[in-house]
């Protein structure tokens, strides 16, 4: 019930639009519309290249992918072309403090369940052209983004070799949370050590980033994890 699909005119030919109500604000997707609609009647080339929408080939997937993940997808059958539009609107919470990680002295501020603000407040510590994130999507069924974040020119390009080989090698089809994602990342599972450092505060990750650490980050979970970690990280307070 809450996907929408409509056949609109588009320069004489019809054109339909898909997305989901919950992620797209109808006002701001009608403005972005006109827009690019009056770039294509303008005669323009790249009409449909903005910093909100790209125009792709279309096929059935690259369409399920962007509308599943928030963008609002506008097919034309004519050229069988698929515009993808980003201006999704997701409901996300304040980057309050975490209550299992209060510090007396230092940023009173903790991740939330969104990807995007997670990294943009690492970014806003780190203001240097070398931090590098790098996406992929793991599960079959879940589809869930995770993300694995460096300094490339601190981190040691065979520990960020190792980081990628694993997260290529996940096989499964359902990743929910970090806590699981854990478990397939670790070298075992059995161990009553944990092998990453779990945490809530950008000002621990960013301590971590500057020491040569990896941060890896699935979406919709509040936390991230450090690797590779000793004993002694455990014992480590952000302020120290």
């Amino acid at each position: 019930s809450d996907l929408f699909v409509e056949t609109i005119e588009w320069k004489g030919e019809s054109a339909i639009v898909c997305y989901f109500s919950g992620f797209t604000e109808g006002s701001t997707l009608n403005e972005q519309l006109e827009l690019l609609r009056n770039r294509a009647e303008d005669g323009l080339s790249d009409w449909g290249e903005t910093g909100a929408s790209t125009v792709l080939p279309f096929s059935m997937s690259t369409m399920v992918d962007a509308v599943c993940v928030g963008s609002v997808a506008v097919i034309f059958p004519k050229t069988n072309t698929l515009l993808k539009i980003t201006i999704s609107n997701v409901t996300v919470r304040s980057p309050d403090e975490p209550a299992n990680e209060t510090v007396i002295r230092g940023a009173h501020e903790g991740f939330v369940e969104s990807n995007e603000k997670n990294i943009s407040l690492i970014r806003k510590h780190l203001a240097i052209p070398d931090l590098v994130v790098k996406d992929i999507r793991l599960g079959k069924v879940t589809n869930t983004k995770v993300s694995y974040v460096y300094i490339e020119s601190i981190a040691d390009k065979e520990v960020v070799e190792d980081v990628k080989y694993r997260l290529d090698n996940i096989n499964t089809p359902k990743i929910y949370s970090i806590g699981q994602l854990e478990d397939y990342l670790e070298d075992s599972v059995w161990s009553p050590f944990p092998q990453f450092l779990n945490t809530e505060r950008p000002d621990r990750v960013v301590a971590n980033l500057l020491a040569g650490k990896i941060v890896i980050f699935t979406d919709q979970t509040p936390s991230a994890l450090i690797a590779p970690v000793s004993f002694l990280s455990f014992f480590e307070s952000p302020d120290d």
